[in-house]
C-alpha cells in the first residue's frame, strides 16, 4: 500500500448509485436497467466519525446480471480528500463475469481496469498506463465482485476456509476465505446472529487496506452483509448495513 492515506478502503464496495456519474473523464458507464434483485446501503464510519455512504446493487437484465459498486466520501470529507469509486461487473446466469471494471478517483490518485472473461482466455486492460494483456486459461475466473456474491452463497462453517478463483489486477489466484466464528452483533435491525468471514486477497483489488478485512454476514436465508471492517494507516473503517432492498 502506497504512503497515500486512501481513507476509502471503503473499497468495500459501497455507495450512493449515481446513474449519470462521470469519472474526472473515465466516460462510458454503462446503463443498468432492470428489476433491482438486491440493494444494501451502508454508512461508514471511521473511529467513529461518518465518513461515506454507500449502496450495493444487483439488477437483472434478461440473461445477465449487474452488480454495482460505488464508493463516495462525505461532503466534509470530500473538501480534504474526495473519494469517487466506482466498479461494477457483468455476469452470466451462473453468476459467472463476463466484463468488470474497476475506476478509482482518491485524491489526486486515478485508476481505471478492465477485465474482459471469455471462453479459455481473460484479457486485461489498465487505462491508466494503456497496457493490456491476455491470458489463455482453463481456469474459469471471477473478479472480486462476483466473488464477494459467492462468498455469500456457499456453505460457512467457522474454523474451514472456501477457496474462491479471483482474477484481479492482471493476475489469477485461489483467495482464501477464512470462516473465523459465529458472533452476535448489534445493527440496525437489532441483535443478528452472523458468521465472520476474512477474504484473504493478496493484491488492493476493490478491498485497498493494510490489516485484515473481516465481513459478517447473517446467519438467515437472506445473507445479508452486516458489516465490513478493514484496517487503514489510521484505526479503520467500519460498513454498517442501515437499509435497502432485500
Amino acid at each position: 500500500m502506497k504512503a497515500r492515506t486512501r481513507m476509502t478502503v471503503l473499497v468495500l464496495v459501497l455507495v450512493l448509485l449515481v446513474p449519470a456519474l462521470q469519472l474526472d473523464g473515465d466516460a462510458d458507464l454503462p446503463s443498468i436497467e432492470g428489476p433491482i434483485l438486491e440493494q444494501f446501503e451502508f454508512h461508514l464510519t471511521w473511529i467513529g466519525i461518518r465518513v461515506g455512504t454507500g449502496i450495493l446493487e444487483l439488477r437483472r437484465n434478461g440473461e445477465r446480471r449487474y452488480f454495482t459498486s460505488l464508493a463516495r466520501s462525505v461532503d466534509w470529507v470530500s473538501r480534504l480528500y474526495p473519494v469517487n469509486n466506482f466498479a461494477f461487473t457483468v455476469m452470466d446466469d451462473e453468476g459467472l463475469p463476463l466484463h468488470y471494471r474497476n475506476m478509482q478517483s482518491e485524491g489526486r490518485y486515478r485508476s481505471h481496469k478492465e477485465t474482459i472473461f471469455e471462453e479459455g482466455r481473460v484479457r486485461h486492460t489498465d487505462h491508466t498506463n494503456g497496457r493490456s494483456t491476455q491470458y489463455v486459461t482453463d481456469v474459469r475466473y471471477h473478479d472480486v465482485l462476483s466473488a464477494f456474491l459467492t462468498s455469500r452463497r456457499v456453505e460457512l462453517v467457522p474454523g474451514r476456509s472456501v477457496f474462491i478463483d479471483v482474477f484481479d489486477d492482471g493476475k489469477g489466484k485461489k483467495v482464501e476465505i477464512a470462516v473465523l466464528r459465529r458472533e452476535t452483533i448489534d445493527t440496525a435491525f437489532g441483535k443478528t446472529a452472523a458468521v465472520v468471514i476474512e477474504p484473504r486477497l493478496d493484491s488492493d483489488g476493490l478491498f485497498r487496506h493494510t490489516g485484515p478485512m473481516r465481513i459478517w454476514i447473517s446467519e438467515d436465508e437472506r445473507r445479508l452483509p452486516l458489516r465490513l471492517e478493514a484496517s487503514v494507516m489510521l484505526g479503520a473503517v467500519r460498513a454498517s448495513l442501515v437499509g435497502g432492498i432485500f
